[in-house]
């Protein structure tokens, strides 16, 4: 029996992913937003869950707990603490909120997610790289040392933020086969100007990991229609980036990025002294805590999670996430749940996790959205899954 389908909410959930990218001020307007989707559902009973999601929601909840365990240890700071916590709380709760929406709708959602988020993508890059140029007023507020971070807060950030995007531009070039696909061409080559500009070698890896793992990954068009598309994409990308990295401040500071820099050894030292506070306090030393108690950030989402939610919450958050990959992979080599989708997610999720071992990523929205797509119910279950959604390459 087909499940109706309420349009109207869909297109709230648009906007709400199109807004993902303004995050300069707290709340952003997607944090408001959200509270008014997670509301509705609620209320209208757009959320199911099924058995097959049970142990997932079990991993996340052991972890939200030793997050709250690790707070009675937060000598130093427990308002910090407790505000940190509050956040990963609120970002938990959207990563339930998305499982509840495609255990019921399946597939039919993803539309309009990533329709929202190539939006988002593409404001983001917009302001970036006008800001870096300085064509528009007040381009330093848009920049982060130099380095192109649009509406975020930071470079490192903003650069990831765009790749899923990438990936999802790729598919739609390969699938038109009209005048729009020079569009999503130009809107490929476009965002990826605008993670070059973010100067983050993180994100360099992450965007080189995503697109191999992308064309590597089923389904595929026919052989001869991706070297075909994929030389047109190369010709038109080689030389725009070229242009840009002649230009003077590009080339400089991408020769700069491409060393070892100043804050490294501050870096892998941090690290190195945060895994003896893990040694040290097995519960974890609290949320937030570790810039408190070592004046400097860890730089790494797995070594942050080891710190500061103690062992029970390093063993099941890193279990929620081999988990999702794992389901993530399997959708991708099964005749039935395969679908172009399948494999923008799974190789946006390894690029994530990649990025993940460099910069903290444990509040990033768009993670905890990358965290929930594995669990899109291909197979069937209670949501009803339209396959003719998702574009499927002909």
């Amino acid at each position: 029996m087909d499940i109706v389908q309420p349009t109207k909410y869909f297109k709230l959930l648009w906007l709400w992913i199109a807004l993902s990218s303004i995050v300069l001020i707290e709340p952003s307007p997607c944090d408001i937003l959200f509270v008014f989707c997670f509301a509705a559902a609620c209320l209208f009973s757009y959320l199911s869950f099924s058995d097959a999601v049970f142990f997932p929601l079990l991993l996340l909840a052991l972890f939200i707990e030793a997050n709250l365990i690790s707070l009675l240890f937060a000598a130093e700071d427990p308002l910090g603490a407790t505000r940190f916590y509050l956040i990963t709380l609120y970002l938990a709760f959207s990563w339930v909120f998305l499982i509840g929406l495609f255990q019921r709708y399946g597939g039919v959602v993803l539309d309009y997610l990533f329709s929202g988020y190539m939006v988002a993508a593409l404001i983001a890059a917009a302001v970036g790289i006008t800001a870096y140029f300085h064509v528009i007023p007040y381009a330093e507020t848009f920049l982060y040392f130099g380095r192109a971070k649009g509406l975020f807060k930071d470079a490192n950030v903003y650069g990831p933020f765009l790749i899923p995007a990438v990936l999802y531009g790729l598919y739609r070039f390969e699938a038109r086969h009209d005048w729009k696909q020079f569009l999503w061409l130009l809107a490929v080559v476009f965002l990826s100007i605008g993670i070059l500009l973010s100067f983050s070698r993180a994100a360099w890896g992450n965007y080189f990991i995503c697109v191999f793992l992308y064309f590597l990954l089923p389904p595929w068009p026919p052989f001869e229609v991706r070297v075909k598309k994929g030389l047109i994409l190369f010709l038109l990308l080689l030389p725009v980036l070229i242009f840009v990295l002649t230009h003077s401040d590009v080339s400089s500071l991408f020769t700069q990025r491409l060393g070892f820099q100043s804050y490294d050894s501050d870096r892998f030292g941090t690290q190195i002294a945060s895994l003896q506070l893990a040694v040290e306090h097995p519960l974890g030393i609290g949320a937030g805590q570790t810039e408190r108690v070592l004046d400097y950030s860890t730089h790494s989402l797995y070594i942050r999670v080891l710190t500061e939610s103690g062992l029970l919450g390093f063993f099941s958050f890193l279990s929620l996430v081999i988990l999702t990959v794992l389901r993530s992979l399997r959708d991708n080599f099964r005749i039935s749940t395969a679908t172009p989708y399948a494999a923008i997610v799974t190789a946006s999720l390894a690029g994530v996790l990649f990025n993940s071992f460099f910069i903290d990523t444990l509040h990033w929205r768009h993670f905890w959205l990358l965290l929930a797509l594995p669990w899109v119910p291909w197979g069937g279950g209670k949501a009803v899954e339209n396959r003719a959604d998702c574009h499927p390459i002909r």
